[in-house]
């Protein structure tokens, strides 16, 4: 999993990961090194699910140890950003997550599916959601 650097995409991402880790799934999730503090006491399954810390690159404009959207103000987010794009070297670095980043895309499409239908609400005939 790699989701935006901000606690509000993280902590949701977390908790799919361990629903997923319940399952038997192994796990890598991508975070920055301060976040990892912040949260793996929500990783439940922890010999299934792995956190992969790494460093934030400098951008000019980023102040000094900022890591995650709760660190700067909403004006500065482009700069957090352009530090998230420039971690694509540290994530090249673990060839292993080939196949998981293809699965997480797949997984991300699946659950924007399943999203549009809970908006549309729609049902089987025994009442259950169409997922």
């Amino acid at each position: 999993m790699y989701p935006w650097f901000a606690f509000g995409h993280m902590t949701p991402y977390l908790h799919l990961t361990n629903k997923l880790a319940e399952k038997g799934n192994r796990i890598t999730f991508l975070l920055p090194k301060k976040a990892q503090k912040l949260l793996e006491h929500l990783n439940l399954f922890p010999q299934y699910i792995v956190f992969h810390p790494h460093t934030i690159p400098h951008v000019d404009g980023l102040p000094p140890g900022a890591q995650t959207a709760s660190d700067i103000t909403v004006s500065l987010g482009k700069f957090l950003t352009q530090a998230m794009d420039l971690t694509r070297d540290q994530i090249g670095l673990l060839p292993y997550l080939a196949d998981q980043v293809l699965n997480m895309r797949l997984l991300t499409v699946e659950l924007e599916v399943a999203d549009l239908r809970l908006k549309c609400n729609e049902k089987n005939q025994d009442g259950s959601l169409k997922i």
